[in-house]
């Protein structure tokens, strides 16, 4: 037939078919979007993945006899129980929190036993949304750079695991990180409130106070100790008595730390004070935790030597924190980050769950430091490999009963050195104004 002549019908479908096809381009246009990094994707599947180990969870308790479940949801949930029926929650054997925790998860008592772990799991949400928005407000951040820091929160399996299992830690995360950003905010009342509510929850966020201090009080000149002078304290300390917004972040946690604390001592008197405060100036722990400590109070359980060891160990912490808050008080995120990490170095109990404490502050610190690829990949091996040496002394404990203490002591000790090293990495690498 001729170059003129019209085509045969099977022809003109198969070119019908191949226009109804998408063309290249398009499919770009549609999926680039979605798996872009992005801090709007990594909400996004962070969310999918807290659902997904939600439903999980739900299902594993119900069909296995292990649980996926925490063991202190188990005491959030039986002390929301006896709040139900008008008790104390502390006639719960070992709850040792804020009541109010016990308040919250009082819907586990009519809407259903999962309702702590859902409040849990949105707390954790909402740092990775406040995280993302102080990375958008970092200056020299580009989109991709800060969706990677705040994966570093969104798709950590520690987080996701700690918060879907039903720990409150997320929570304590949340009024930490709102307050460093009303802080970068200079909002010094609402950064104050937040401190103090974060701290009446657990106290340990009351080391980052003089941070907040020394940064909203402006003008001041960093120092470390071996260059601390009576003229150096006196200038900040006028720094500090002279600024308005510190006077107000003074205020604002006196307020909601004193009136969160009186209102539980108002409500449950002494029992409230020992067992939520008093205790954890007290704690130790022998049984095998992260802590470098551990092995020490196994011997010494239930002596005098033991009770005195207990208290010094809080000195090497107070000490190496509040000198990072002094050198380090112009970077707020990155000190805090480095003030956590040593507080949990040298704590007298560590576990899994304190590892939130600083993984929220990571990408905050992550934006204000300069590191190369070979700090990143020196810290990550630095701590995986005293994680992985510690994770396999205690197997060898707890599943087969063997004396593996020596080694798990080794490996805590280990894991002390090295984050002091990724704290002194961090410090040493912050961006400088």
């Amino acid at each position: 037939m001729g170059e003129g002549s019209a085509s045969s019908p099977l022809q003109s479908t198969r070119e019908e078919e191949k226009s109804l096809l998408p063309h290249p381009d398009d499919l770009r246009a549609i999926y680039t979007p979605v798996l872009a990094w992005t801090n709007r994707n990594v909400l996004a599947f962070g969310l999918i993945i807290r659902i997904a180990l939600f439903g999980y969870g739900v299902l594993h308790d119900a069909l296995l006899e292990v649980p996926y479940t925490d063991v202190d949801y188990f005491v959030f949930s039986d002390a929301a129980a006896k709040v139900h029926e008008g008790k104390s929650p502390f006639e719960r054997k070992t709850y040792r929190y804020s009541p109010f925790l016990a308040w919250m998860l009082l819907p586990n008592e009519t809407v259903g036993k999962w309702w702590g772990k859902a409040l849990f799991v949105i707390f954790d949400m909402l740092v990775g949304k406040l995280v993302g928005v102080f990375l958008e407000a970092q200056a020299g951040l580009t989109k991709r750079d800060s969706a990677l820091l705040l994966s570093l929160w969104m798709l950590n399996p520690i987080v996701v695991n700690v918060s879907t299992r039903g720990n409150a830690e997320a929570l304590i995360c949340f009024f930490v990180v709102a307050a460093i950003s009303c802080l970068y905010a200079k909002r010094g009342t609402a950064a104050g409130v937040f401190l103090g509510i974060a701290t009446h929850l657990k106290v340990y966020p009351i080391i980052y106070a003089p941070v907040f201090l020394f940064y909203l009080a402006e003008g001041g000149v960093e120092f470390s100790l071996l260059t601390l002078s009576v003229a150096k304290v006196w200038r900040l300390g006028v720094g500090v008595m002279k600024s308005k917004q510190a006077w107000l972040f003074a205020i604002g946690f006196a307020l909601s730390f004193s009136i969160c604390t009186y209102a539980s001592y108002s409500m449950y008197g002494d029992e409230y004070m020992e067992e939520a405060l008093l205790y954890h100036a007290k704690r130790t722990d022998h049984k095998h935790n992260f802590s470098v400590y551990f092995h020490l109070f196994y011997l010494l359980a239930d002596t005098d030597l033991g009770a005195l060891v207990s208290k010094m160990c809080f000195a090497p912490q107070f000490l190496i924190t509040a000198a990072i808050g002094f050198a380090t008080f112009k970077s707020p995120a990155l000190a805090m980050f480095g003030q956590t990490l040593v507080f949990v170095a040298f704590n007298k109990v560590y576990t899994v769950q304190y590892f939130c404490w600083y993984f929220c502050l990571l990408p905050l610190a992550a934006a204000e430091a300069r590191l190369s690829r070979r700090h990143v990949a020196v810290m990550m091996l630095a701590g995986g490999v005293s994680l992985v040496l510690w994770l396999a002394g205690a197997y060898q404990i707890e599943f087969k009963s063997l004396p593996y203490f020596d080694m798990v002591t080794a490996a805590s000790a280990l894991c002390l050195l090295s984050q002091c090293y990724i704290a002194a990495v961090f410090l040493r690498h912050r961006k400088m104004e």
